[in-house]
C-alpha cells in the first residue's frame, strides 16, 4: 500500500479515500461473500444495497454492475457509483 498512514498509539490509521482508490470492488465482493457473475467484459452482483432503498431484495443480478471502483444498480440509483465501504457496509447490514 502506498504511504497514507499515520500510527496512532500501537495502530496505523488509514487513509480512507487512498484505500478507496486502491480497493478492487469486484474482488472485495467476492472476498465477503457476494455472487459476481461476469457476462462479456461486465461483472454483475445482486445489488447489496436494494432492499434498504426500494423495500425489496434484488431478484435480478442483471440490475447491479460492479465495477472496480464501485457499483451502480440500474433499479435503485442509475445516476449514482456507490464505493466499496458503501457495498460492504450494504452487504454486510
Amino acid at each position: 500500500m502506498k504511504q497514507g498512514g499515520k500510527k496512532m498509539k500501537g495502530q496505523t490509521r488509514i487513509d480512507k479515500d487512498l484505500l478507496a482508490a486502491e480497493a478492487n470492488c469486484i474482488e472485495v465482493a467476492r472476498y465477503i461473500g457476494m455472487t459476481v457473475e461476469r457476462r462479456g467484459a461486465n461483472y454483475f452482483t445482486h445489488c447489496p444495497g436494494h432492499l434498504n432503498r426500494l423495500g425489496k431484495a434484488d431478484v435480478s443480478i442483471g440490475n447491479c454492475v460492479i465495477y472496480e471502483d464501485g457499483y451502480v444498480c440500474f433499479a435503485c440509483d442509475p445516476n449514482r457509483k456507490h464505493d466499496v465501504f458503501e457495498m460492504v457496509q450494504e452487504f454486510l447490514n
